[in-house]
């Protein structure tokens, strides 16, 4: 199938210089590298909507049902080993 460049409406530079077998092969890929980096940022922005759901679910539970939070002896990975601190310089 050939594309008459006088039935579009494009200027027929254009047309030659993009449309044309080199350079519609330098252009196809842009729009596809688009989608594939738009569809990332959403899918990771559902990530973090579903664990702020969870997180907020989790309290309104706590909440409710009168549970304590997480305590520290019971989540170690909640606060920073003592070794990691450095203490501050005094002024």
């Amino acid at each position: 199938m050939v594309i008459d460049p006088e039935q579009l409406t494009l200027e027929p530079q254009y047309f030659r210089r993009w449309l044309s077998y080199p350079g519609i092969v330098a252009t196809a890929p842009v729009p596809l590298a688009t989608t594939a980096v738009a569809v990332l940022f959403f899918l990771s922005l559902v990530v973090e909507i579903l664990f702020v759901v969870r997180e907020v679910r989790l309290a309104l539970l706590q909440e409710r049902f009168r549970v304590p939070e997480r305590q520290a002896e019971n989540a170690p990975y909640l606060l920073a080993p003592a070794s990691s601190l450095v203490p501050l310089p005094d002024e």
